[in-house]
């Protein structure tokens, strides 16, 4: 009975062993019923998977699934595919991402065609929702995509191979920070659209219940002025990719000194694991003034996890760099494509670009990458190395000509007519058929009268079909253009009111400086003991003394420059003598006031009955100018002999800077004088009904 019992219990678990295997799940059966190896998947690559067949499989199914990998939630894998043909045929992948045993639509995934060759590609994310394991089936048919579980009924060839795929346990994904990148700091020019201002990188751990941006907001950062200068702002999505593209656009608004981009889940619904790179574009406005920056700075970033939000502020939210606006400038491009018409080597001060290829259209930009400083009233050796075609024309070899071009004003054009530089003719020969190399040099003169900052050299190429040989100048045929960055270092035009008395205003103003920035100076001996007193193009500052102001020039790309030197001159007085032929009662006499201005270049002087009060002449430092001032003597007795002396002298004086006087008493015989007051004695008021005693100063 025991034994009976035992074997009816194994019995009865047998059966129900049987029904559970038999109601398990399947994976559908596939197969091609024709095709050869042509048609065959010779190589699969997937992170850890790398099986080559170079045959078909028997019936077209291959069983690959004893090969398998590992895969994390949120990681991203290539998956590459070698067939047997280059003929434009269909590949295509499925991932159970479930283990189902189903293949959804959501679970495929089409490949791409790598050219015109035998290898095709797909990106795979492994998704949250990944059980612990499931397989993947690629496809591959010459009549179009099948479906993963196609049996080959029809005249359709090709190949299915499956393989095994393990997914690591996710966890709930949590937000580790934000970091703040701008790798890109040159010069922008006017109506360029998507250009690079900032990286922003949200990093992340874990892969379930995921995060997902919902907004980004911005400042303007080290901007001029933003609104004038872009149109739009676009944030780019790169996933875990840290290099700027712009083939995902998430989100875009005008931008303001502040601004929000806002609606990004609606394109990046979910944050991967790891690094998430979202990207900062501007597009520059044509109308973008001139030398000024553009920037940006994160503010905050806002995410969500669909059931509460999060408000993250980046590291290093505003780093260092900004782009400044530039000129677009007219297209340099050839309608041949002829690779023996070209410019190979440009040596112009620090650019010594040798490219020695020539791009399609016959033009290459190396303005960001090649950059030469200038100054302005120098000269400097250009030299250019290329090679022609030696093709015959009328029974002679082809001519070319060789032109550089800079613009000197910039205005974005090379239209001036010391903008244009002819450098050689490369005539041709009959004889040299092929090419010929030629080495040509010439002196440029950069020009006393230019607008510092960032410009443009155009190196052209032309044959002699050209037709005026511009920097402009399209449909030529042959040739090449290369464009070179030049920052001209000059000075500004500074000005400011010319004369003074002590205690003024000095105003000071700088023109034309261009992408300078501008530090102002003052000195009282022109050559030494400048100190700075103010930054930006105007400043103020009182002057008591001759002083001299100038416009120190900072700029990065330039060597420290100055402007022409301001004098300030203040007049000093030397002395006050009094006409001594008529200082009796109610007699009229004058008083003759000697002054002069000290090491300055240029004076402003008036005589007359008043201290110079702007009107410009010029002299020398130290030369001395005479006031003739006419006063009324009054109280003085006339024949005034031995019994009688002056008892006291009472003025009324009234000047803008009292301080500039000295005054004297003069006897009319011997010529003795009686110092009254000198600079050092009054407070700076005018001098009503003073009266000066017997205890004044011989002098």
């Amino acid at each position: 009975m025991i034994f009976k019992g035992l074997k009816t219990k194994f019995f009865q678990l047998l059966i129900l062993s049987f029904v559970a295997i038999s109601a398990q799940a399947q994976y559908c059966p596939a197969s091609f019923s024709g095709g050869s190896d042509t048609y065959a998947i010779d190589r699969v690559r997937f992170k850890g998977i790398d099986n080559t067949t170079n045959v078909r499989s028997v019936d077209g199914y291959g069983d690959f699934t004893s090969i398998n990998t590992s895969i994390s939630c949120g990681e991203v894998v290539n998956l590459t595919v070698n067939v047997g043909t280059t003929a434009g045929n269909y590949a295509r992948v499925w991932i159970d991402w479930n283990d189902d045993k189903t293949w959804a639509t959501n679970e495929r995934v089409n490949l791409t065609q790598v050219g015109n060759t035998a290898v095709y590609t797909a990106t795979i994310t492994v998704p949250p929702t990944a059980a612990s394991t499931g397989r993947m089936r690629i496809t591959y048919c010459d009549g179009g995509y099948v479906g993963a579980c196609y049996n080959g009924t029809d005249s359709n060839w090709g190949e299915t191979e499956d393989y095994t795929l393990n997914f690591s346990p996710s966890v709930d994904m949590s937000v580790v920070g934000a970091s703040v990148v701008q790798n890109n700091t040159n010069a922008v020019s006017r109506n360029a659209t998507n250009q690079e201002m900032i990286g922003i990188n949200v990093e992340t751990t874990g892969c379930s219940k995921p995060w997902y941006v919902k907004s980004i907001s911005f400042k303007d950062g080290d901007s001029d002025d933003l609104p004038r200068d872009v149109s739009n702002a676009k944030l780019f999505y790169t996933s875990n990719s840290g290099s700027f593209a712009t083939g995902n656009n998430v989100g875009g608004i005008a931008p303001n000194t502040t601004y929000t981009i806002t609606g990004v889940e609606s394109n990046v619904p979910a944050l991967a694991e790891g690094n998430n790179w979202f990207w900062l574009t501007y597009n520059i406005r044509g109308t973008a003034t001139l030398d000024e920056f553009v920037d940006a700075e994160v503010d905050e970033i806002i995410l969500s996890n669909g059931t509460s939000d999060l408000t993250i502020t980046p590291t290093n939210a505003n780093p260092i760099g900004k782009r400044q606006v530039i000129n677009a400038y007219c297209s340099g491009e050839y309608t041949n494509t002829f690779l023996n018409d070209r410019i190979d080597t440009v040596t112009f001060g620090n650019i010594s670009n040798k490219n020695g290829a020539r791009a399609d259209n016959g033009y290459s930009d190396f303005t960001t990458s090649d950059i030469d400083t200038v100054t302005s009233g120098s000269f400097k050796t250009l030299n250019v190395k290329g090679i022609t075609s030696s093709v015959i024309f009328n029974g002679a070899g082809e001519s070319y000509w060789l032109y550089a071009y800079f613009d000197w004003n910039r205005d974005g054009a090379f239209d001036e007519e010391n903008e244009k530089f002819f450098i050689a003719e490369i005539p041709g020969n009959i004889n040299l058929l092929g090419k010929i190399d030629f080495d040509e040099s010439i002196e440029v003169y950069i020009p006393g009268e230019v607008v510092p900052g960032f410009t443009r050299m155009r190196i052209r190429l032309f044959d002699q079909f050209s037709e005026h040989y511009e920097a402009c100048e399209e449909d030529v045929t042959r040739g090449e253009t290369e464009d070179y960055g030049i920052y001209i270092c000059g000075g500004a035009t500074v000005n400011s009111n010319t004369w003074f008395c002590a205690g003024d205003v000095a105003n000071l103003v700088a023109t034309d400086f261009g992408s300078n920035t501008i530090e102002w100076q003052m000195s009282d001996s022109v050559s030494t003991n400048w100190s700075t007193i103010a930054t930006g193009p105007t400043a103020s500052n009182t002057t008591e003394k001759t002083t001299f102001y100038r416009a120190k020039l900072n700029n990065a790309s330039c060597p420290t420059s100055y402007s022409d030197v301001i004098s300030f001159s203040v007049p000093k007085v030397l002395s006050i003598q009094a006409n001594p032929s008529a200082i009796c009662k109610d007699d009229t006499t004058t008083i003759d006031i000697t002054y002069n201005y000290q090491n300055v270049f240029q004076e402003t002087v008036e005589t007359g009955a008043v201290i110079p009060d702007g009107t410009a002449t010029y002299g020398f430092p130290g030369e001395e100018f005479i006031s003739t001032i006419d006063l009324s003597a009054a109280g003085i007795l006339p024949n005034l002999n031995d019994y009688y002396s002056i008892d006291s002298v009472c003025l009324n004086v009234t000047h803008t800077n009292l301080a500039d006087l000295r005054a004297y008493l003069v006897h009319p015989a011997s010529g003795k004088r009686v110092l009254l007051f000198d600079e050092d004695d009054l407070d700076g008021l005018d001098l009503v009904n003073t009266c000066f005693g017997p205890m004044a100063t011989d002098v």
